[in-house]
């Protein structure tokens, strides 16, 4: 069932392994900088911390040591994590018998995790981390080390993975009194790491957190509203994973883990709260929800298997039902996973490279999505999202796409401005919130259409040109004012 469970992931991985998100490429462009001997940047001489996961950065670095595509470093990365996930669950939880493995399959073809080790970011490691953390803590002699060990790899990757560790290390303290003493050692250890890592930052980008936490966390109510649909939307989806989890509450071999998946995932929660959600498609942050009912639905199907020959039904048809619901959405995904694959590749190969041709060193182009634009152009990218922007993201707004400093982006003189549409509920597309907030400043007449792109799903991309500017594909341009 292992074997399976491994070729099925790489396989579905494998299927769509040429989709890689946007953001992706933000991290490989400050690892390329930094192999350059740049420094970790993104724009050479602006020191702001635009990547969320460190961990990630250092595989990208090594990869562009090695003159190794860093995308697919990343996603052997995640894969590799996720294969060992798998191995975990059955060593210390599905060995015992083959129906008790048969969540193997269920996480093998989740969705989710699957957009996450083909998309290039740190999600399905991370996701996967936590899965690790649950098994470990909720054995009867906890490995220590290895819970230590697995904790700080987390803290590395995902920022929000202090929230749940602290929730875990609270947990253990109260559940293993006998081993507090161990438990505090742990803790001790993971605090070390984080103290570590955030004196690190504050000495090189001068911040306590990323900038990309800045950028996208809100303080506002709205947030709270925000992230309510962002967990509906992913219940409406998978609200049978917690079916599946739940009956391990109510047997006394998988009740421990079942508690400590519901801690971990009352923490995932609580940041999905703070941060409002998230706008990536298939629920980024919701993907260590998941991956953790599966692991309680694993330990829950492990301990009623031993129970009776009506239990051992149960599990078969829920197993079953949990298969084709998998599959089901697998192929509903499929069709999104390919229209974000030909949209960032009309991107690439439209907008993108009609900028890159035309810029040189000394230029700036600005713009909202800027992975690959600013892997493909040498020079330097304002970001109007404010990711790599200190300035933008402090600027005030109500949403991430609204944060805007009109005076700075115009001050900053770029030579394109690369705006992108939305498509709304109902009539034709229209400029994104963002754009129309600088298209409405009367500095933007000193700017001029130079081209426009029609992208799939009715989209357009439009690419504004300074006036009096001499930009010639393959020649740097004209001396800023």
């Amino acid at each position: 069932m292992l074997l399976l469970a491994v070729i099925l992931v790489s396989a579905a991985s494998f299927s769509v392994w040429g989709y890689t998100v946007d953001d992706a490429w933000i991290t490989f462009r400050y690892a390329r900088n930094a192999a350059d001997g740049l420094g970790v940047v993104y724009n050479p001489g602006q020191r702001v911390e635009g990547f969320t996961s460190p961990s990630w950065f250092v595989l990208s670095l090594v990869a562009e040591l090695l003159r190794i595509p860093p995308d697919h470093v990343s996603k052997l990365a995640s894969l590799a994590i996720v294969v060992s996930l798998m191995i975990l669950m059955w060593r210390r939880v599905a060995r015992r018998s083959a129906l008790a493995a048969a969540p193997l399959l269920i996480l093998a073809l989740h969705s989710p995790l699957l957009v996450g080790i083909v998309c290039g970011l740190e999600a399905a490691g991370a996701a996967s981390l936590v899965g690790c953390l649950l098994i470990l803590a909720a054995e009867e002699a906890i490995a220590w080390r290895s819970l230590a060990g697995v904790g700080c790899a987390a803290i590395c990757t995902r920022p929000e993975s202090v929230l749940l560790l602290a929730a875990l290390g609270l947990y253990l303290i109260v559940a293993r009194r006998v081993e507090r003493r161990r438990v505090v050692m742990v803790g001790a250890i993971w605090i070390i790491t984080l103290v570590a890592l955030t004196a690190a930052r504050r000495l090189y980008f001068g911040q306590w957190v990323p900038n990309t936490a800045v950028a996208k966390i809100r303080a506002e109510s709205s947030a709270a509203f925000a992230a309510w649909y962002y967990v509906k939307s992913w219940a409406v989806h998978y609200w049978w994973l917690v079916a599946l989890a739940a009956p391990a509450l109510f047997h006394n071999r998988s009740r421990r883990t079942a508690i400590i998946g519901g801690v971990l995932i009352a923490a995932q929660l609580v940041f999905v709260v703070i941060a409002g959600g998230d706008w990536m498609p298939q629920w980024r942050f919701m993907l260590p929800v998941g991956v953790a009912l599966i692991v309680v639905a694993c330990a829950g199907a492990g301990a009623w298997c031993e129970s009776s020959r009506g239990a051992q039904r149960a599990v078969i048809v829920a197993s079953l039902l949990g298969l084709a619901g998998q599959v089901w959405m697998l192929r509903t995904d499929r069709w999104r996973i390919d229209y974000a694959r030909r949209d960032l590749a009309a991107l690439t190969d439209g907008p993108i490279h009609y900028v890159a041709e035309r810029v040189g060193s000394g230029d700036c182009i600005g713009a909202r999505d800027i992975g690959v634009l600013g892997y493909s152009a040498r020079c330097d990218i304002l970001d109007l999202v404010g990711l790599t922007d200190a300035r933008i993201a402090k600027a005030s707004g109500f949403r991430q796409r609204d944060r805007i400093d009109r005076d700075y982006v115009f001050g900053r003189e770029p030579l394109f401005l690369m705006f992108q549409s939305e498509k709304p509920d109902d009539g034709p597309p229209s400029l994104d919130r963002l754009s129309r907030e600088l298209v409405k400043d009367s500095r933007f007449g000193d700017y001029r259409l130079a081209r426009r792109f029609e992208m799939p799903g009715r989209h357009f991309c439009e690419i504004y040109e300074r006036r009096g500017s001499v930009a010639v594909a393959g020649e740097p341009s004209a001396p800023r004012r």
